[in-house]
């Protein structure tokens, strides 16, 4: 029960803030995708890292979500710590890292 609840949260929170609104153009896309990838560049952050605290559990995937400057990424990465004591949260947890860093 708590499983489905914390992939149907992380679902969520994917399909809103990956959703265009109706006056979105592509430019606001572009921006929407290329921003968050700057930002967190700049923290120096990487897939490496952020697999290697799924691995080490939820007190690690927590400590690496503070790092994320950018708030839509930081949730969806709360969303993963919330989920990867699991082993489906485990591989969701993994899956963000790869699509995000």
């Amino acid at each position: 029960m708590k499983l489905t609840a914390v992939l149907a949260l992380f679902l969520s929170a994917m399909a809103v803030t990956a959703a265009p609104t109706a006056e979105a153009d592509n430019a606001d896309l572009d921006n929407f995708f290329n921003a968050p990838t700057a930002s967190i560049e700049a923290r120096d952050l990487n897939a490496a890292q952020c697999r290697a605290a799924c691995q080490r559990g939820a007190d690690a995937v927590e400590r690496f979500c503070r790092l994320i400057p950018e708030p839509r990424i930081r949730a969806l990465c709360w969303g993963a710590a919330a989920a990867v004591e699991t082993p489906i949260g485990l591989r969701a947890c993994t899956s963000f890292c790869d699509a995000f860093f």
